[in-house]
């Protein structure tokens, strides 16, 4: 997870009268879970939370982390929530606990602003997040509203306007006060030149008054100042203010200021930067002049709304973001302007046709992804994507959709899982995607409902592992273009689609289907112009071969891969073909060569961003792992320590324990000494040996798999390549045993992640007693979840050759393994620990060992 930048863009500007609230705010957020800023509109209370957040970031090692609310409306404060502190992927389960797992345990500021027009969905996250008991170094929320949250936890601070100069005070009293200071600040910042000349120091601290110290109203002000004078500004602001205050009144007939001041700033506009402000009321974050033209333009001229952009600017009405170059509205001016359209089909128009260009960008976006290079398309939809997430809300709408837009809502999503999947947001697709599909129905054409179905199994696959329900996906899509045998339509969507189903068949251990679904799908493909959708094709039909024991045709699919984008550019595909070549070569003990397909992976990975992508092309400490073992192999311990300690501090900031024992487990192996032990062929018979303990055996199948998997550390085999080296061609038979269905596994993992919380949290208070239960607990959990599941958890098929050969596979290791333990416990402990055994078997040794296995003979 990292830091967030606090200014959004901005510097942090300096805190007029504000030093002993920001001492006192600090204190608060650093020794309360909750703290709400509250106060109205224009008080400042966004830049104070940017402050505090700011003052008490060394006290929370894990950082800030900001959540704007002014650009996100009803129903994305969950998907806003967790695309700003990054959530990786549920792992299959509720979106809302698995934002709790990710971020409970962190020692961070969480900053949500703006939640005034979303308390409910705030109030919502928010007891999730603070559910559980509170403990110290974890998680504290700073939150600013309008309103309180009512949150039993909540400690709230009312902001109050900046202080007011005196009406008798001299000069230096009237600079020296908060809200003057502020507003000579702002009307210097657009004219350097400024002075108050003298005798019109009373005429600022009028205006001040005038304007309740507000600090949007002092800057509002100041947009005028330089322009019309002071004296002339207060006249202005009397007159207007007083034409206006009659219709701005509160319960207790006090003047509402910021709304008083806007109609004011408003009257004094041009008829053209009336109009556009009120048009850019639609637009939700940031925006680009392009986008102004293409949504509000009239004329189809390019920069008619320059001069009017122009005023709002110079007037503070509209704030200019100069290093990306684009433009925002403040959350009360938006407000404030979307209230000043009379017609409301007028207004109709403009949302339609703001919609419409979003969603066309992120069509185009989309395409662009996968013609590479990513980075700019990427850059721009993270941009754009405020106001993508309005233009499909306004397009998918149910009850009132519009038939054409919502289609157009459906391309849209069908063109952006890779962007979603890319930036971690598996599941917000899943459901955009889910929504456009049952918005539209049969009304779109059946390629694009087929590209809609292959976006959801692409997402659901690699959010949770779940290929068995990605499966489902597909053959309904498969189905939908006329079955696996159909010729394509418009697009190669159905190939797409055969490749994907084909992976799902690959895990499953179906590796013959998996190679028959692949090529029809290559085979598909390649009848079109589509660089990215072949390269995908080709790295589906290795994974198949690699998953059927053939790593020399896979290498060739694979090579294939890298060769198709080296030419095109998707630097995506690249990473994923550069880190498989490198992981054959790993298992063939060709390090060197290893090392350099994964460097150039971990170069790429790190440009897109792509931190991880679920278990079929890892994640950033996973590719800082496998450098950090072939470093080693090639001794270059120096190295390899580096990338080891990179990929454990990456791994425990992602939450990923399994990646954080396995860096452990390197380092040990970088720093300890290995013990020699012995597993190899004496006559008839096998010599096991380990320091003082040795014994010899009589042959067995067990023994001959051990024999395997040790010559291949870190090296996964198929269980059936192990049934077939010790019985021939054909597979052990054996009965599939019991299954888990889908609702089973995602029951256990919900618990596993309850269990590991509880494990993290025991392990920090010291209760030895309560972790001993929780990790029995777990063991005994993930020990019947691999007997249902195989290796990694994944969905198996029953009565699959693959599952045949686990059962007997796994039968025979585990006897062999206790044989040994009657002579050698150590030795046994050691191989329990470091065994894996499932569709795929492994040997992961949990402490370092050098193994003597020459001169064995494993012929059956």
């Amino acid at each position: 997870m990292q830091h967030q930048a606090l200014g959004g863009g901005s510097e942090l500007r300096h805190l007029h009268g504000r030093e002993a609230e920001l001492t006192e705010l600090t204190e608060l957020v650093v020794s309360h879970p909750l703290v709400t800023l509250a106060g109205p509109g224009g008080v400042g209370k966004s830049s104070l939370a940017e402050a505090v957040a700011a003052h008490a970031e060394p006290v929370f090692p894990d950082g800030v982390l900001m959540v704007r609310l002014a650009e996100v409306r009803a129903g994305a404060v969950l998907d806003a929530v967790s695309s700003a502190v990054e959530l990786p992927r549920t792992g299959g389960g509720d979106r809302a606990e698995a934002l709790a797992r990710w971020l409970r345990p962190r020692r961070a500021l969480l900053v949500v602003d703006n939640c005034e027009h979303l308390v409910e969905e705030v109030v919502e996250v928010l007891t999730h997040l603070l559910a559980e008991p509170r403990r110290e170094g974890c998680l504290h929320v700073l939150t600013t509203s309008r309103r309180t949250l009512g949150l039993p936890l909540e400690q709230v601070l009312p902001v109050l306007p900046l202080a007011l100069p005196g009406p008798q005070d001299p000069p230096e009293a009237v600079a020296a006060t908060p809200s003057a200071s502020l507003f000579l600040e702002r009307v210097r910042g657009r004219d350097r030149s400024f002075v108050v000349p003298t005798g019109q120091w009373s005429a600022v601290g009028e205006l001040c008054r005038r304007l309740d110290g507000l600090p949007l109203a002092l800057e509002l002000a100041a947009g005028r100042a330089s322009v019309l004078g002071i004296p002339r500004l207060l006249a202005r602001l009397e007159t207007g203010l007083g034409v206006v205050s009659q219709q701005h009144l509160d319960g207790s007939g006090r003047v509402r200021t910021i709304e008083a001041v806007y109609d004011w700033s408003e009257q004094l506009l041009s008829e053209q930067a009336r109009a556009l402000l009120r048009g850019l009321s639609v637009f939700t974050g940031s925006f680009d002049i392009a986008a102004v033209d293409a949504v509000l333009g009239t004329t189809g001229a390019i920069g008619e709304w320059d001069d009017a952009l122009s005023e709002l600017v110079e007037t503070s009405l509209v704030v200019r973001e100069h290093r990306h170059d684009r433009y925002r509205l403040l959350e009360t001016v938006r407000q404030r302007a979307s209230e000043r359209w009379d017609d409301e089909q007028a207004q109709a128009q403009i949302r339609r046709k703001h919609a419409e260009h979003y969603l066309t960008a992120a069509i185009r976006a989309g395409e662009g992804f996968k013609s590479g290079p990513e980075r700019d398309w990427l850059e721009g939809l993270i941009s754009d994507e405020p106001n993508l997430r309005v233009a499909l809300a306004q397009a998918l709408r149910r009850g009132d959709a519009d038939g054409d837009l919502a289609v157009q809502g459906l391309a849209a999503a069908a063109n952006l899982p890779l962007y979603w999947w890319t930036r971690g947001q598996h599941r917000e697709g899943f459901d955009w995607l889910r929504s456009a599909l049952d918005t539209v129905g049969e009304a779109a054409p059946v390629e694009l409902r087929g590209a809609a179905l292959f976006g959801m199994a692409f997402l659901w696959a690699h959010d949770g592992d779940d290929w068995l329900t990605a499966a489902t996906y597909c053959r309904e899509a498969v189905d939908l273009l006329g079955g696996p045998r159909a010729e394509p339509g418009e697009t190669p969507i159905l190939g797409y689609l055969l490749c994907l189903l084909g992976e799902a068949h690959g895990f499953a251990g179906e590796t013959e289907l998996a190679v028959t679904l692949t090529g029809r799908g290559r085979d598909l493909i390649a009848r079109y112009p589509d660089p990215w959708g072949l390269a995908f094709a080709e790295w589906n039909v290795g994974f198949a071969h690699q998953c059927a024991g053939e790593p020399e045709t896979a290498e060739r699919h694979y090579r294939e891969m890298v060769q198709i984008q080296s030419e095109h550019g998707s630097r995506l595909e690249l990473m994923i073909g550069h880190n498989s070549l490198g992981e054959l070569a790993e298992r063939r003990g060709d390090h060197e060569t290893a090392r350099d397909h994964y460097a150039r992976g971990l170069e790429l990975r790190r440009n897109l961003g792509a931190i991880r992508l679920g278990y079929a092309h890892g994640s950033l400490p996973l590719s800082l792992l496998a450098l950090a073992r072939v470093s080693r192999a090639l001794g270059d311990a120096d190295t390899a320590r580096t990338y080891a300690q990179q990929g454990h501090a990456a791994a425990a900031q992602m939450q990923d324990q399994q990646t954080v024992l396995a860096c452990a487990r390197e380092l040990e192996l970088l720093d300890a000494g290995p013990e020699t032990a012995t597993l190899r062929r004496q006559g008839t018979g096998w010599v096991v040996r380990l320091g003082d303990e040795s014994t010899v055996l009589a042959d067995s199948k067990g023994l001959r798999h051990l024999h395997t998997l040790l010559t291949r550390p870190e090296q996964p085999v198929r269980a059936t390549t192990l049934a077939g080296l010790v019985d021939g061609a054909e597979p052990a038979g054996g009965d599939a045993g019991p299954l888990l269905d889908r609702q089973a596994v995602a029951a256990y993992r919900a618990r596993l992640g309850a269990l590991d919380a509880d494990i993290d949290e025991a392990t920090e208070d010291g209760d030895e007693t309560r972790l001993r239960t929780a990790q029995d607990e777990r063991d005994a959990l993930v020990a019947e979840l691999a007997r249902a599941t195989g290796l990694g958890g994944r969905l198996r098929v029953d009565k699959s050759d693959a599952e045949r050969a686990r059962i007997n596979v796994t039968r025979t290791v585990r006897d062999a393994i206790e044989r040994i333990g009657t002579d050698c416990p150590r030795l046994t402990e050691h191989l329990r620990s470091s065994v894996r055994t499932g569709t795929w078997c492994a040997y992961h040794p949990t402490t370092p060992v050098i193994w003597t296995t020459s001169g064995a003979d494993t012929s059956p």
